[in-house]
């Protein structure tokens, strides 16, 4: 009898009785990710360089770049300190009573003129919240006025704020006292003329003694230009109250002495405000210079 031939065998089940299995097929793009642990760490930082050095670059000014040089150039922050030139409390006070056209810083002393030469000054006049106007210049003395920009009513100003050398200085306003600080020129009889007078600056030169026998030294300053050298300054002004130490008082206050052939022609009992008269030929630009005593035998100022 001839023997049947075998059955076939399917090729998976021939495959696996030989021992052998084929490779699973793997896509391209999978083949090429990195696997394990240590691949992974080492794209992160990879990653982590290129970052550091984007911001490295963004931060330092970096200079000119080519393939072979980078420059990186750090410059280390500088801080400039300035104090102010003066800390004085000051009084503005108008030139005139009625529509002001300048002001000047009553209060400064010979130690302010020193540190504040050639400092930038500006004073603003204020109503409530309403700036009502500006003054400013160069300081070159604490006698100085400074021009508004346009005329101001003193009574309409309730506050000021005074800027020295970029710093702002304490300051009050003070309307002109009564009667208030002015000055014109006159002839030798006393009738007035034309010609324009401003007070400047009234100053306390020094105090000394104590309540009782103390006195005192006031000088003011005036511009008179083109005044006659036959003519004269007749003055009214008030001896600030910043002025004065805070033991002095005024009652029973004389005047003891004057320069310039001053006459005095206000009572004692008008004080601190005071109103006379200096000599002839002291040009555009006289003083007067006032000795306070608070007991004295005489006084120049009318009983």
């Amino acid at each position: 009898m001839t023997p049947l031939p075998p059955a076939p065998v399917p090729t998976a089940v021939r495959a696996r009785v030989r021992g052998r299995r084929r490779p699973a097929l793997v896509p391209t793009a999978v083949r090429g990710r990195p696997r394990g642990p240590r691949a992974l760490r080492a794209a992160t930082a990879a990653v982590l360089a290129l970052l550091g050095a984007l911001l490295l670059g963004a931060v330092l000014p970096v200079g000119t770049a080519s393939a072979s040089r980078l420059d990186v150039q750090a410059r280390p922050a500088s801080v400039l300190a300035r104090a102010a030139c003066t800390t004085t409390a000051v009084e503005v006070v108008p030139t005139t009573a009625t529509a002001a056209t300048a002001v000047r810083l009553d209060g400064l002393g010979v130690a302010d003129e020193s540190a504040c030469a050639g400092a930038a000054v500006t004073v603003t006049l204020l109503g409530g919240t309403d700036v009502l106007g500006t003054a400013g210049g160069t300081f070159a003395g604490a006698d100085q006025t400074y021009p508004l920009g346009a005329p101001v009513a003193p009574a309409d100003v309730t506050r000021v704020r005074v800027v020295v050398d970029g710093f702002v200085v304490p300051a009050t306003w003070r309307a002109p006292g009564p009667p208030p600080d002015s000055c014109r020129v006159v002839e030798a009889d006393g009738t007035p003329v034309a010609t324009p007078c401003t007070v400047v600056g009234v100053r306390a030169l020094s105090w000394w003694g104590e309540p009782g026998p103390g006195y005192g030294q006031v000088t003011a300053n005036f511009s008179a230009p083109g005044i006659a050298p036959t003519q004269h300054v007749e003055f009214t002004f008030t001896v600030p109250a910043a002025h004065t130490p805070a033991w002095w008082s005024w009652p029973g206050v004389g005047i003891t002495g004057a320069n310039n052939t001053a006459a005095i022609t206000s009572r004692c009992a008008d004080l601190p405000t005071v109103t006379g008269m200096v000599g002839a030929n002291l040009g555009p630009t006289p003083e007067v210079y006032l000795m306070f005593a608070q007991q004295p035998s005489t006084s120049l100022c009318q009983p």
